[in-house]
């Protein structure tokens, strides 16, 4: 009996055929009440202050927002889940995978930020002076900077809906032969029309894959035009899915998607529909 669900794998694989065409939607991602931006807002405020309980909470509030920041970027690559519970204070596995991801933490952030204030919650050491504190603030920021375009709705945005086609249509006829033709440019248009797929609809497969952050769940569509056939499957993460496989899956896509905003797509639309008319249908927007 052959399983009629779609899963990760295929689609990942798809992915890497040179002949594929997906696009991409992105989304603003904002998973915890507050942000890794509002954390280290704190730290500006406390590092007003010039008092040592001042800085030691400036830094703190560093530290803190660099953690938070690596968590939002688990949730917008769909791979929070695998850190419930204990598993969540494996920093350095964390760590890891993001850099798997190709998001690597430098380590300035462990120098500046982390072991200063290990010293002080663990050993009970003053800072050096404000100074120290206000170069970990910049190197937080920095780094809050460099990886603000993974859970915005931008270009590199949190994968919200994937698109794509593949596949190849049934030529339209027998190839023409130029001679058969009064002139070249007839037989350019029987050309363009041998090699085109049928007008006005997709792809013979098409995948689509969305990403529901909240309850940790990709649900994957395979449609076949051609054989008229429909297979579907909802992955719940972490139980049908490996946390391998979702990475394999998010570096393989950031190499081939074309990524693209909701707002965007919106603007896109609007602009097609005021150039083409709403009535004429025989175009295609290609994006």
């Amino acid at each position: 009996m052959v399983e009629n669900k779609v899963n990760l794998k295929e689609v990942t694989d798809l992915l890497t055929d040179k002949h594929c065409v997906c696009s991409t939607t992105t989304t603003h991602l904002q998973p915890f009440e507050l942000t890794a931006w509002d954390i280290i807002s704190f730290a500006r405020q406390d590092l007003a202050g010039n008092s040592e309980r001042e800085m030691a909470n400036a830094l703190f509030s560093v530290n803190r927002a660099i953690h938070c920041r690596v968590d939002e970027l688990l949730y917008s690559f769909m791979l929070a889940t695998f850190f419930r519970g204990s598993k969540g204070r494996d920093y350095g596995k964390k760590l890891n995978v993001l850099r798997k991801l190709g998001i690597d933490i430098k380590p300035i952030l462990r120098k500046m930020i982390s072991d200063p204030r290990n010293e002080v919650e663990h050993e009970y050491r003053k800072l050096k002076n404000k100074d120290q504190v206000q170069d970990a603030l910049e190197v937080g920021e920095y780094f809050l900077e460099a990886t603000d375009k993974y859970l915005t709705g931008g270009t590199e945005g949190a994968i919200d809906h994937m698109y794509i086609e593949a596949g190849e249509w049934p030529k339209q006829g027998s190839s023409p032969k130029e001679e058969d033709y009064a002139n070249h440019y007839d037989y350019l248009e029987a050309l363009d029309y041998y090699n085109a797929p049928i007008a006005g609809i997709e792809s013979p497969e098409c995948y689509e894959v969305s990403f529901n952050f909240v309850k940790s769940i990709i649900i994957l569509t395979h449609r076949s035009i051609l054989t008229k056939n429909t297979r579907y499957n909802k992955l719940q993460l972490p139980q049908d899915c490996t946390e391998d496989s979702i990475v394999d899956f998010m570096c393989q896509a950031r190499k081939v998607c074309y990524f693209i905003s909701f707002d965007e797509l919106m603007q896109l639309e609007e602009e097609f529909s005021e150039s083409f008319g709403e009535d004429n249908d025989s175009r295609v927007l290609e994006i």
